[in-house]
């Protein structure tokens, strides 16, 4: 019997042991497979981090002036071809102390002296009001009156909007800034040049050579010499959306990093006419994503080395119940802007220019009109018809208003 009962033991002994050895098998192969998935690990693919387009291939050697990181940086660009900024910023610190193994406080300074580098600059309230480079500007457009129903001016680093019906005063309106902005600041304008994009055509060369001989007299009566308007202008046809986002992604930063261009005042006119030749009225996804690319284009640019960006757009009209038809003109016509509600979100002001059915008589010599009889202008007086302009809202302004007419020299605000 005792010797049955040390048998039974030392068989329970024995499956006792089995479990404990099955146990270990289990975790030596749990821990087997994990090592084995170690080696195999891949690691995800890097995001590509939208850094700024100016400090992408930026190599590092030009942004580290010290001289004790350039072992480091040799290391990184024979062992890990990290060569540029970007290159940098897209591997980890832990990577590259395992292929290099070399201290982690010599890879976090080297990427503190590259963030430094690439980071914007602080900026206090001061600077925003005193520096020239950084604080918003105004170009004035000439006329006390539409000045002041502006709010000062058109503002710089944002994007305005001209919108108007057919022969409201859009491109007059455009064209008049354009004269302004080589002014230098104590006189309303930029000190700078003038991109105008034309979308519906060519330039109106002809126009505005007669805009420039009246602002060219006026401003010699006041005693300012000015250089010569048509030299100051810059002038691109874009006939499709393709060839404006070529201008405003390749040639426009290439002109405004050039000192010896300085532009100062970007026009495109217009958009609207670009938008409805490309898109159908079932596009309206892909019509809003373009639009948002050339605003964010624009407002990038125009941030970054503070200009003005003036957009034309055209409009809608919407009638309302009762409306009546008289002498071309409709009391309850209402005015809608085109392209819809995203491209309202991507503007900063709205401003609406609309003839209005009344008229006032003006000296002949002086009126330029579309409206404008022939045989009305051998008389001394003239009726030209009054026009409104309207700011609909603004991020810089409060909302105003004010009457004007189209004359020679371009717009003439009316009390």
């Amino acid at each position: 019997e005792e010797e049955v009962t040390t048998r039974k033991r030392s068989r329970a002994v024995v499956f006792d042991r089995h479990d404990e050895i099955q146990e270990e098998v289990q975790r030596e192969t749990e821990l087997g497979q994990s090592v084995s998935e170690l080696s195999t690990y891949k690691p995800p693919v890097r995001l590509n981090l939208n850094l700024e387009g100016s400090y992408r291939r930026i190599p590092l050697k030009s942004v580290v002036k010290d001289v004790t990181k350039t072992l480091l940086m040799n290391q990184l660009a024979k062992n890990m071809s990290v060569i540029t900024v970007e290159d940098l910023f897209l591997v980890s610190v832990s990577e590259i102390q395992r292929e290099l193994n070399v201290p982690q406080k010599d890879i976090q300074e080297l990427i503190e002296e590259v963030s430094l580098h690439i980071a914007p600059a602080k900026r206090s309230t001061l600077q925003l009001e005193t520096d020239s480079k950084l604080r918003h500007r105004r170009l004035s457009i000439g006329c006390k009156i539409i000045d002041q129903a502006l709010g000062g001016g058109i503002v710089t680093k944002s994007i305005t909007e001209v919108v108007g019906e057919s022969s409201s005063g859009k491109s007059q309106f455009c064209l008049q800034l354009s004269l302004c902005c080589p002014l230098s600041e104590e006189h309303g304008g930029l000190g700078g040049k003038v991109l105008y994009i034309s979308t519906n055509g060519d330039f109106p060369d002809s126009r505005f050579r007669t805009m420039a001989c009246e602002f060219k007299e006026k401003m010699g009566s006041r005693g300012i010499d000015i250089a010569d308007p048509p030299s100051q202008i810059f002038t691109l046809s874009a006939p499709d959306l393709e060839k404006l986002w070529s201008i405003l992604n390749d040639q426009l930063p290439l002109l405004i990093n050039r000192p010896e261009y300085n532009i100062k005042l970007v026009v495109i006119d217009s958009i609207a006419a670009l938008v409805r030749s490309e898109y159908e009225n079932n596009q309206s996804i892909e019509r809003a994503r373009s639009l948002w690319m050339i605003s964010s284009q624009l407002r990038k640019l125009s941030d970054t080395h503070n200009f003005a960006v003036v957009v034309v757009n055209q409009v809608t009209d919407k009638f309302e119940n009762g409306s009546s038809v008289e002498m071309g003109f409709t009391p309850n016509k209402k005015l809608i802007p085109s392209l819809g509600l995203s491209w309202s979100k991507s503007i900063n002001t709205r401003i609406m220019l609309r003839k209005t059915p009344r008229t006032i008589e003006i000296d002949s010599e002086c009126i330029f009109s579309d409206d404008t009889e022939p045989a009305a202008k051998k008389q001394k007086l003239c009726s030209v018809t009054l026009r409104e302009l309207s700011v609909i809202f603004s991020s810089t302004s409060s909302n105003s208003s004010c009457m004007f007419c189209v004359l020679n020299g371009g717009l003439r605000g009316l009390e």
